[in-house]
């Protein structure tokens, strides 16, 4: 991810969104997984009026969740310096088809990854669900914080077990 000159005006006052795609492994790469998201984040963003800049878009295919990886060397971690280096703006929404694109630690690690962003004034848009979540959506509703638990507890969960399986193979 280029986070040069990464602060822009947005068009029309809309708030800007980057989309995150990511997909675990090199045998998902032929398939459709980036432009299955991609679209759904383009349509996600046409319906909330944000301004979607595919030039930043931030891309780890073939990129494990599970233990960090992309939170650790990947675009993901770039992104973040970025935000806590004031080169991107506050109330960018980063755009995911749901939380377990941004990671599948276990709960603790989970938790904090989602609040440290959201602390940051990063906003979540999650295309799945249809929602952006935000510090003040979490703040005025602990319902949103423990739906996006529910969620990333899941997400560890079925990575654990694919895990597991593969490792029994």
């Amino acid at each position: 991810m280029n986070t040069e000159n990464i602060q822009t005006p947005n068009k029309d006052g809309a708030r800007t969104a980057i989309s995150y795609i990511r997909f675990s492994s090199r045998k998902q790469a032929p398939g459709v997984s980036v432009e299955r998201q991609l679209d759904l984040t383009r349509d996600f963003c046409k319906r909330h009026k944000l301004n979607l800049d595919e030039s930043r878009s931030i891309r780890d295919p073939a990129l494990s969740a599970f233990r960090g990886v992309n939170t650790a060397k990947g675009n993901l971690s770039t992104f973040i310096k970025a935000v806590e280096a004031g080169k991107i703006e506050k109330h960018t929404v980063l755009c995911v088809e749901a939380l377990d694109r941004i990671t599948r630690q276990e709960t603790t690690e989970a938790v904090h990854l989602l609040t440290e962003l959201l602390l940051l004034g990063v906003e979540i848009g999650l295309v799945s669900d249809d929602k952006i979540l935000t510090h003040e959506t979490i703040k005025n509703s602990s319902v949103e914080l423990i739906v996006a638990i529910t969620y990333l507890i899941r997400g560890h969960d079925e990575s654990r077990m694919k895990s597991s399986r593969t490792g029994d193979a």
